[in-house]
């Protein structure tokens, strides 16, 4: 996998945030739901995705399992949607 170096947090896509080094996908993925979870609450979150009603942590997702979560939500997890254009930096230049 590559690093996206030094590109524009902006621009990412979902697509991008897939191409992230392991730990740095990790860290956005997780801060990504956290941020989707404060912003629409847990209750909408987990008609949405099946770990959230489950009562699972982002954090306790194998990579595999993060991805195929992005993947089929994707429409979450693409800009501007989700809102945690903070995160990105951190999970970039991780």
């Amino acid at each position: 996998m590559r690093s996206m170096g030094d590109a524009d947090p902006l621009t990412l896509t979902a697509e991008q945030l897939q191409c992230l080094l392991e730990d740095g996908f990790r860290r956005a993925f997780c801060e990504i739901v956290d941020t989707l979870i404060g912003d629409y609450g847990e209750t909408v979150m987990a008609e949405e995705m099946d770990f959230i009603a489950e009562g699972r942590s982002p954090y306790e997702l194998a990579t595999e399992e993060m991805r195929a979560v992005m993947t089929a939500h994707e429409h979450w997890f693409g800009l501007p949607q989700w809102g945690a254009i903070r995160v990105l930096p951190r999970a970039i230049h991780a």
